[in-house]
């Protein structure tokens, strides 16, 4: 049954749904979050800060889709570039970030990319690219 309760419910989920996220102006002085992830056809970033009361508040978000030849790639190799994309696009940001950047990604494999011995000429050359970065990288 379809009560008043469901019907004031329903109606905050749709203004919340057509509202847009408030993007919060960056804190140089406060860590970023960057939650990162790569589907099938692409790969999204949203770069986060954490307000005084712990709430993530949106600064950038970033999206783009593969080109024909990354759409062949396996899952930890879309996940590197997605991570490596995000931080070119938001590099005016974290470039001279002097805390670490924390990374929060769901490929697990991603967390140990810089310890794993590959002989995957793709991920070495990646992780090379990675290594200037201070960069947190957690599972998600």
């Amino acid at each position: 049954m379809w009560t008043s309760d469901c019907q004031n419910a329903f109606e905050a989920v749709k203004l919340l749904l057509c509202s847009a996220p408030v993007l919060a102006a960056p804190d140089f002085a406060l860590p970023f979050k960057l939650v990162v992830d790569a589907r099938a056809l692409g790969a999204g970033a949203v770069l986060l800060q954490e307000d005084i009361d712990g709430i993530d508040h949106p600064v950038s978000f970033f999206s783009r889709k593969f080109n024909k030849h990354q759409l062949n790639y396996s899952t930890i190799e879309k996940e590197a570039p997605a991570l490596l994309l995000a931080l070119l696009f938001f590099e005016v940001y974290i470039g001279s970030s002097s805390t670490p950047v924390k990374v929060f990604t769901d490929h697990n494999p991603f967390v140990f990319l810089s310890r794993m011995y590959n002989q995957n000429q793709r991920l070495i050359h990646w992780s090379l690219i990675l290594q200037p970065y201070n960069l947190d990288i957690h599972h998600i």
